[in-house]
């Protein structure tokens, strides 16, 4: 050994920790056990099977080196907050993809398609169409303007888009137990990624409405300042009893309805505010009907949505009312003559709404083979979709037979 070269020291046992992880579990050797661990485990080994050609062998990696364990949060500390900066899980196989999205897209680009949720923006897409059409009808369609039209229903639709996206990345460890197959659980798509997507979009959306006019601008900043503390701790109205209800009807019921109004419209009218009252009331019962199939991972993080307070018969005998209900209020809305006569042929929609009231009491918990949650979700989106496009054809079909 040359001179200047200064011996190798031997490595104090007592403070060597060897930490084994396998498939099994993790052995953590400490000190002077791991000799005695080690000569244990020679003696009690049996001779090893010969493998599987067709199954892997699970492999053992060791790491030499003091191992510190992950902390628990403190007990202060949000659950929820402490729970949504964990690792979601690994990916999962393609198999396990939820069915409604296998349409041959790449596995990435399917992804961010699945993280927008494209059947949900359906809504702002209808009721953006119907009230832009019926603010339209009370002035003549004066001031009517294609670009306009679509640029105003893309920014809902964009809206929409985004409190989608920041909502999976808030929901992301409940997802890993109700929602398996949507991308972030599955690994495709990060959580950083979905916080990006959806304040680009809320960026665009933003910048987009303030083009359009200033009461739109207002309208639109109001949605986006609920639809973020829908889901962002600590607010998060999602945790909230009946809040979260009220916030998601109010958002996407009223005010949407309003502000698609106001793009052609005067949103101090009280047509729009009738109209988007209705679809208020029917979506702070209707909107419960995604909470069915998701108690078990509501549960486990706190999440006070009706079926997880009142469990889901209880919960199912106070969200049914709420699809009949609102159809009582359209009568009303002509009698004051906020409303023109032909709205109530609407309240042939009634009977589709006590038919999705007994669904909800028989199979509010099952979940829909083609759709998210279950068969009530998605007749209550078909509910949603037929009231937002009825106004619509009666304000027209009054329009051009009167």
């Amino acid at each position: 050994m040359p001179d200047d070269e200064e011996p190798v020291k031997e490595m104090d046992r007592e403070h060597v920790q060897i930490s084994i992880e396998t498939s099994n579990g993790r052995t953590n050797l400490v000190g002077e056990t791991i000799e005695q661990k080690v000569v244990e485990e020679e003696e009690e080994e049996e001779e090893p099977a010969e493998p599987d050609e067709d199954e892997g062998t699970d492999g053992a990696e060791v790491d030499v080196g003091v191992k510190v364990d992950k902390a628990r949060p403190p007990v202060h500390m949000d659950p929820d907050t402490a729970a949504i900066d964990e690792e979601i899980s690994l990916p999962m196989d393609d198999g396990e993809r939820y069915p409604g999205w296998r349409v041959g897209l790449p596995r990435k680009l399917g992804a961010y398609v699945e993280l927008l949720r494209p059947f949900t923006l359906l809504a702002p897409l209808f009721g953006g169409l119907g009230a832009s059409l019926l603010a339209l009808t009370t002035q003549d369609f004066v001031g009517f303007s294609w670009s306009t039209l679509i640029y105003g229903v893309a920014t809902l639709m964009l809206l929409n888009a985004a409190s989608n996206c920041m909502n999976a990345a808030y929901d992301a460890h409940i997802d890993r137990i109700n929602k398996p197959y949507r991308p972030i659980p599955r690994g495709l798509v990060t959580r950083d990624e979905a916080f990006s997507i959806a304040f680009l979009l809320y960026f665009v959306a933003f910048v987009r409405a303030m083009l359009i006019s200033p009461e739109f601008w207002a309208l639109v900043t109001i949605i986006t300042i609920i639809t973020i503390y829908y889901s962002m701790p600590p607010v998060r109205f999602k945790k909230r009893f009946w809040v979260s209800n009220i916030s998601i009807a109010l958002a996407r019921g009223l005010l949407g309805f309003v502000a698609a109004w106001s793009i052609f419209g005067d949103p101090w009218d009280p047509t729009p505010w009738v109209i988007g009252g209705i679809l208020f009331i029917y979506l702070v019962g209707a909107t419960s009907s995604k909470d069915f199939t998701d108690i078990e991972g509501d549960r486990e993080f706190g999440m006070r949505t009706l079926p997880v307070v009142y469990g889901p018969k209880r919960a199912a005998l106070v969200t049914g009312p709420f699809f009949i209900l609102p159809f009582i209020f359209i009568p009303l809305g002509v009698l004051r003559g906020y409303l023109i006569d032909a709205a109530n042929y609407l309240l042939v929609l009634m009977v589709w709404g006590i038919y999705v009231m007994v669904l909800l009491q028989n199979h509010a918990t099952e979940r829909d083979p083609n759709f998210e949650n279950s068969p009530v979700w998605k007749h209550m989106y078909l509910m949603l979709f037929a009231l937002q496009i009825g106004f619509a054809v009666v304000y027209v079909g009054d329009y051009w037979l009167n």
